[in-house]
């Protein structure tokens, strides 16, 4: 876990990233389902593909939740998968792979996926 002491932060860059989802009261809430989907597509349709080694991800705690539990491989890591608390900084190695079978893309270690 990484604790952020204010001192010595690197020049960084940012980028905005237009996120074309809404929903509205009319519309039934999103279901788990659904949201690990939304989750899975951002990691292997944008997130892989960044040519940046070290990047900044701040999201809502359930959406990042979802990221470590139901998309990611995280090893049992509790202190990954455990509830994100407001403001709270984590720091965490990615790696993404391909499965050469199907072609599908995954996130964490290829090594620990079932076959």
């Amino acid at each position: 876990m990484a604790h952020w002491s204010g001192i010595g932060i690197p020049k960084t860059n940012a980028i905005a990233l237009e996120v074309s989802y809404t929903h509205t009261h009319d519309e039934a809430r999103e279901s788990p389902e659904m949201e690990t989907e939304r989750v899975y597509n951002f990691m292997t349709t944008f997130l892989m593909h960044r040519p940046e080694q070290e990047l900044a991800l701040v999201g809502h705690s359930g959406w990042l939740f979802t990221m470590c539990n139901a998309v990611m491989d995280c090893q049992g890591d509790t202190s990954l998968q455990s509830v994100f608390l407001t403001s709270e900084i984590r720091s965490m190695r990615v790696s993404f792979y391909t499965n050469e079978e199907d072609g599908a893309d995954g996130v964490g270690d290829p090594d620990s996926v079932p076959q």
